[in-house]
């Protein structure tokens, strides 16, 4: 499956972002979706520091090294969720394709399209 993340701005670490296939992990949480060895993937990138910000509804989220040993984890946000600045919201996926959510069950496949806003 293919989703559209919309970003605020072009940044290195998206290419990065979108050259790969996650795939969700098979231990469902109620308010993120969270994807299988994510950690791994970023490893050696440098992770960025991007503004401080809540996370709503179909943002894709990174976990920055402030959060230790989770840094590099992906998720994508089901629910709101309070700002945390170990947490690094990448961009959010249009409203029109955040019904695709429900189908992220897990072991599903998925990539990210990646497009800035107001394209």
């Amino acid at each position: 499956m293919e989703l559209t993340l919309q970003v605020w701005e072009p940044r290195p670490l998206y290419k990065i972002l979108a050259g790969h296939v996650y795939e969700t992990r098979p231990d469902e949480a109620e308010e993120v979706i969270r994807t299988v060895n994510s950690r791994a993937l970023w490893k050696e990138a440098e992770i960025p520091e991007f503004p401080f910000r809540r996370c709503h509804a179909g943002d894709v989220t990174l976990d920055n090294p402030r959060y230790g040993r989770y840094a590099g984890e992906l998720e994508i946000c089901l629910t709101e969720l309070p700002a945390d600045r170990r947490v690094d919201v990448l961009g959010r996926l249009p409203e029109e394709e955040r019904f695709l959510l429900k189908y992220l069950k897990g072991g599903r496949k998925f990539r990210f399209r990646v497009v800035e806003m107001g394209h």
